[in-house]
């Protein structure tokens, strides 16, 4: 299944994000909910080709773990954060009187515990390990995932 989340622009629609709760993460090829609508179909569409693309030699239990991550990524960096979490961070901060030091210490101590608990509500073997703001504003948000322990 491929899922574009088209609905608005800059960030996933919190429908679609909350459908994520009834899909079933291996039947996940791709979701993207970035930025535009073409922004988003086009990483929706390289993801799923890139997803289907083996080789012989590939590892297949490998190749979906990875395909997993990805959508995982997607899926609270598009869906849930730029729908959702980013403007209740923006409510909680004053972005014109806070450096990216303390955004990223904010964000940390709100989104950390959110993203980590969708995960674990979902059954996801994922957890979100850091953040950290690429452009040193709440705008987009860069998560890093590991395995669960």
């Amino acid at each position: 299944m491929v899922l574009g989340d088209l609905a608005f622009a800059n960030g996933g629609e919190s429908g679609t994000a909350g459908a994520a709760r009834t899909l079933s993460l291996p039947t996940l090829l791709s979701y993207a909910g970035w930025n535009t609508a073409n922004n988003s179909l086009g990483g929706a569409l390289a993801h799923v080709v890139l997803a289907q693309a083996r080789r012989p030699d590939d590892d297949a239990a490998a190749a979906a773990l990875l395909n997993q991550q990805v959508c995982v990524l997607r899926l609270l960096e598009d869906g849930l954060y730029q729908g959702q979490w980013r403007k209740a961070l923006r409510g909680c901060a004053d972005k014109s009187a806070v450096d990216a030091v303390a955004l990223t210490a904010r964000a940390c101590s709100l989104v950390l515990p959110w993203a980590n608990t969708f995960c674990a509500d979902q059954g996801w073997t994922w957890r979100v390990v850091d953040l950290h703001f690429p452009w040193g504003r709440s705008f987009e948000i860069d998560l890093r995932l590991a395995a669960a322990p």
